[in-house]
């Protein structure tokens, strides 16, 4: 669902943006994040609003994303090295912006992601499966898609192989002991 920049946290960005970067920088980053269109004419600050506004007006682009990506840079940046006016104008426009997110019920995610605060990682579970690049959790994850409209068993059986695999992989990452029995209980679903 397509999610608009709310009009507080733009007001934030632009402020923030407009007064770290240059005009080829702010150029740059907007070029970066995906914003649509050429730069706006103006001021760096009158020039981050347009492109914000922009963004949530131009029906091509997830405004979410594109906002992910523009603060990332901001929100992730190391500046626990010494107590100065810098570090301190740093944390100030890093907790501005986290504020300003929170108030419109939204979060950010490393990686350069901005959800909904109550909702899920953007990335579906295929997604998720694919980019850990294990060749049986794809080939299973495909065959369970086959099977879905076909032999739903079947699909059941696949996601079922799934889950029992990304448990296993999350108690491997996280060290954590494997239980006697591997495997998800068999009961009957919904009678």
């Amino acid at each position: 669902m397509r999610t608009k920049i709310p009009a507080p946290v733009i007001a934030i960005v632009a402020e923030v943006t407009s007064s770290r970067e240059t005009h080829a920088s702010l150029d740059n980053l907007f070029m970066y994040a995906g914003a649509p269109g050429d730069p706006p004419p103006g001021s760096k600050a009158a020039k981050a609003l347009a492109w914000l506004r922009q963004i949530n007006q131009d029906e091509t682009v997830e405004p979410l994303e594109v906002l992910g990506r523009l603060i990332e840079g901001y929100l992730e940046e190391d500046i626990s090295e010494g107590l100065n006016d810098w570090t301190e104008e740093r944390k100030q426009e890093k907790a501005r912006i986290t504020k300003a997110l929170q108030n419109a019920k939204l979060q950010y995610h490393i990686g350069g992601t901005v959800t909904g605060a109550l909702a899920l990682p953007s990335s579906s579970l295929e997604e998720s499966i694919r980019k850990r690049n294990i060749t049986v959790l794809n080939e299973e994850f495909d065959r369970a898609m086959r099977s879905v409209e076909i032999s739903p068993k079947e699909a059941l059986s696949s996601a079922c192989n799934i889950l029992e695999s990304v448990c296993n992989i999350f108690i491997e990452e996280e060290g954590l002991e494997l239980p006697a029995k591997q495997d998800l209980l068999n009961r009957p679903l919904v009678q």
